[in-house]
Formats: C-alpha cells, sequence, structure tokens
C-alpha cells in the first residue's frame, strides 16, 4: 500500500514540473487578451446610385457617383474564447468617399454642370470574431467578421446618417515576438441597413472594399 507521504511528494514532483509547462502556456499571444490598433485603406459607395445626399439649397441632381479611397481607423479589445477563436470589442473612424457629378441650379431656371467630392465621416463601435487556422505558427491565416454601427455627417438640415454594417475578411498573422503580431487582410463591408433612417429620397446603403493593417499587443 502506498503511504499518503509518497502521494504528496509524488503530487509536489508533478506540480513542480509542470509549471514551466503552465508559464510558457501562459506566455502564448494568443492566450492572452490583446489591444489591436487597425488602419484601412478602402474603395467606398453604396447601391443603387446615384443617391442625393449633399444639401443644395438652389437644387441639384446627381447623376454619376464614383467610388474613391477612404480611411478607417480603428482600436479594439481581443478576448479569446477557444484556442482557435476570439471576440472583438471596439471604436473608432469610418470615411466613406465618393465623386459625384451632375446638375446644379444657379437660381434661375437654368442648370451647370459640377463635380464635387463627397466625403462622410462616421463614429463607430464594433465587435466581431476571428477564427484562427493555426494559432500556435509564426505565420497563421485567420477569418473574422465584424458587426459596425455608424453614425455621423448630417446629409440634410433635420437628420444625421446611421446605421449598421457587416464586414468579411480574410487574412495572414505574422507573430513577430511574444507580445507583439502585425496582421494584414482584404476584406469588404456592406450595410446591412438603410443608412437614411427617416427613409426620405433614395436609400443610402454604403459598402467599401480594400485593405486592413493592424498591429496587435497582448497584455496578458
Amino acid at each position: 500500500m502506498i503511504c499518503r507521504q509518497h502521494i504528496f511528494h509524488s503530487a509536489l514532483i508533478l506540480f513542480l514540473i509542470s509549471m514551466p509547462v503552465l508559464v510558457m502556456s501562459q506566455r502564448e499571444p494568443l492566450l492572452r487578451n490583446a489591444v489591436q490598433l487597425t488602419t484601412a485603406r478602402a474603395f467606398t459607395l453604396h447601391y443603387q446610385q446615384p443617391v442625393a445626399l449633399s444639401v443644395c439649397f438652389e437644387g441639384c441632381i446627381p447623376e454619376k457617383q464614383v467610388a474613391l479611397l477612404a480611411s478607417t481607423n480603428t482600436i479594439s479589445y481581443y478576448r479569446q474564447i477557444r484556442p482557435r477563436q476570439t471576440v472583438r470589442l471596439g471604436f473608432g473612424l469610418v470615411n466613406y468617399r465618393f465623386e459625384e457629378t451632375g446638375m446644379a441650379s444657379n437660381g434661375t431656371s437654368s442648370f451647370q454642370p459640377y463635380n464635387d467630392i463627397q466625403d462622410y465621416t462616421f463614429f463607430a463601435l464594433l465587435m466581431g470574431h476571428r477564427f484562427i487556422v493555426s494559432p500556435q505558427k509564426v505565420l497563421s491565416p485567420f477569418i473574422e467578421s465584424t458587426l459596425f454601427y455608424e453614425w455621423g455627417d448630417r446629409y440634410d438640415f433635420n437628420e444625421h446618417l446611421r446605421g449598421a454594417s457587416l464586414q468579411l475578411g480574410l487574412g495572414v498573422a505574422w507573430r513577430m515576438t511574444q507580445t507583439f503580431s502585425l496582421t494584414l487582410d482584404g476584406y469588404y463591408k456592406s450595410a446591412i441597413m438603410n443608412y437614411k433612417r427617416r427613409h426620405s429620397g433614395d436609400p443610402y446603403y454604403p459598402f467599401s472594399y480594400g485593405m486592413e493593417l493592424a498591429l496587435l499587443f497582448y497584455l496578458f
């Protein structure tokens, strides 16, 4: 019969042997909370063009709208929920830009052609989910989906644009150190609701497609 003292000593030895393994597992970046700084460049436009968003005191009729490059900058907190999965909460600034040409009134019965750059900035709250294919490797592909709720620039005298968009991205994470990773992904983002909340005039459903570059810092 094994005495209790031997059992205690054996358990103590096993615990001491396992300590380095536990410490190493705690040092794995994807087992930690993390903060990510993201910048994106994307072409932005909207469905059902042209859509009248600008306010013209004398009246204007947009005829053609073309996508332009715009930026998005966000700060996010990541929390691991499974060995290959993390969830995301964050906030940031989202920009939509497009070139517009059309006809504008000069105060008389005649119209003159115009060309303008439409630029709209939104504050955004976001939450998402990331699936990491090989979390223990230096280079690992990932798939990420993010829901944005955005509100911002006024498009008429009474209402601000606001709505929700869903973004799907495919990228790769490069683990540079135990506390730092670099990620790069391509994405497509689409509105899932009309940003004109009063639904007056043409509906505005913006979309964008581009690239994201991010720095991911592991905390603990």
